[in-house]
């Protein structure tokens, strides 16, 4: 009788663990991913894995309805090739990954960010249940180049018929179950989608961050403002101008962007002096433990609203300057 395995919950990432292990210590199925990716495995050569950029969607506390991804390095016949696997445990009713949002925009900007880079070639695969009917074949709308289903990843490990194979089938089997019930529970506010896709139209430059995935810190601001939330609307911001150590934040419903700068909150009123010149007008300065936030006030996003596009823009002219105070503050200390 053999042995059985049930978890509770599994996303993405529980996945992209499995897969990084198996290309790392398993030949066959190297060879088999290949395979299904079209890379013959007899001039490959695995130079390394690591976890993909990471395009975490997520309802509240809910890891199965993120994605995330495993980027794989390789050489094959001399030539330097990458291959992006994008994980999705659970697709949205809207079917997020056949158009054009931002996890779309992202793919695409990947293979193009590697074509610049040091690759000569670079394939995108989406790995995903196949049940969802949210693995579209390469076409011309589809970032892909491939589908992998997870049906096929399970049954693969299964067939092992070992100890192991059961258990790391089991994952698999689990991840697929769950994301079948997340999708029939609907998914994120499609409004993060829109927000998403406009932001990386018009600032291809950053990286976004939502829902769960984000750490802001303490909730106990001691100044004016509320708790900055960190929940499915939710956005982080990365730029290459924000310093190392901010963080950059908006909140869509509640209408505020939010830079929040570690170490400072001892300091309010010198470093309200130090950066006047920089900070705008607007600025409302709070303390969130020792970090001090400068929060300004944008269009709240209404998910019923037919155009989001202008007041995109106005936040994003909000970002920007709280991005040039982060530069000056990273070049000069706070």
């Amino acid at each position: 009788m053999r042995a059985e395995h049930p978890f509770e919950a599994v996303g993405p990432r529980d996945v992209d663990a499995l897969v990084r292990e198996e290309l790392a210590v398993s030949s066959s199925f190297r060879s088999w991913l290949l395979e299904q990716v079209g890379i013959s495995t007899d001039s490959a050569a695995l130079l390394g894995s690591r976890d993909s950029i990471a395009e975490v969607r997520a309802g509240a506390g809910d890891p199965a309805t993120a994605r995330g991804g495993v980027e794989i390095d390789l050489e094959c016949d001399g030539e330097r090739t990458l291959v992006v696997l994008a994980t999705a445990v659970a697709i949205d009713g809207a079917d997020s990954f056949s158009r054009p949002t931002a996890q779309l925009d992202r793919i695409r900007t990947r293979r193009e960010r590697a074509l610049e880079a040091e690759w000569d070639a670079c394939h995108t695969v989406l790995l995903a249940p196949a049940e969802t009917g949210a693995t579209p074949g390469p076409s011309a709308e589809s970032p892909f180049d491939a589908t992998i289903a997870l049906e096929s990843l399970r049954d693969r490990l299964a067939a092992r018929d070992t100890d192991r194979g059961d258990y790391r089938a089991a994952l698999v089997d689990a991840a697929i179950e769950r994301g079948a019930r997340d999708t029939t529970d609907g998914g994120p506010p499609s409004i993060v989608d829109e927000y998403q896709s406009l932001v990386t139209e018009r600032e291809p430059a950053f990286e976004l961050r939502v829902g769960p995935d984000l750490e802001t810190g303490s909730d106990d601001i001691t100044r004016s403002g509320a708790p900055t939330r960190t929940d499915a609307a939710t956005v982080g911001i990365e730029a290459p101008s924000l310093a190392d150590d901010h963080r950059l934040v908006h909140d869509l419903e509640r209408g505020t962007v939010d830079l929040r700068i570690p170490g400072a909150a001892d300091h309010l009123q010198p470093f309200a002096a130090r950066h006047a010149a920089a900070i705008p007008p607007a600025t409302d300065l709070v303390t969130d433990g020792d970090a001090l936030v400068l929060r300004l006030s944008v269009p709240p996003l209404d998910p019923d609203s037919s155009d989001v596009a202008p007041a995109i823009d106005e936040t994003l002219e909000t970002v920007r300057d709280l991005l040039t105070v982060s530069e000056r503050v990273g070049k000069r200390g706070a």
